[in-house]
C-alpha cells in the first residue's frame, strides 16, 4: 500500500509541476498560492484514489482467475503500447521537422 501510494505522489507531481509553476506565477499573494497548491493537491489525490478503486477493484478480481490473467496481462500490455505509441508518434514528428 504504501509502495503505490509513493507511485502516485511521484507521478502527480511529475505530471502537475508544469501546471503548478505556471499558475504560481500569476498569483499574487502566498496565502491565494498555499490555498491552490492544497486544493489543487487534495482534488488530484481525490481524483486519484477514485479512479484507482474504481478501475482496480473489478480488474482485481478479474486477474485472480488464471483463465482471464493472461487476458487481462495481455490487453493492459496493449493498451500501453498503443498509447505510448500514439502519443511518442507526433512528438517524433515535431523533432524529425
Amino acid at each position: 500500500m504504501r509502495r503505490s501510494l509513493a507511485v502516485g505522489v511521484f507521478h502527480g507531481l511529475a505530471g502537475t509541476g508544469g501546471l503548478t509553476a505556471l499558475t504560481m506565477a500569476h498569483v499574487s499573494s502566498t496565502t491565494g498560492a498555499l490555498v491552490f497548491v492544497v486544493t489543487f493537491g487534495t482534488g488530484a489525490a481525490v481524483a486519484m484514489a477514485g479512479l484507482t478503486g474504481a478501475l482496480g477493484w473489478p480488474l482485481s478480481r478479474l486477474a485472480r482467475h488464471p483463465r482471464y490473467s493472461g487476458a487481462l496481462l495481455g490487453a493492459a500490455g496493449s493498451i500501453s503500447l498503443a498509447l505510448g505509441v500514439w502519443w511518442a508518434v507526433p512528438f517524433v514528428r515535431g523533432l524529425l521537422s
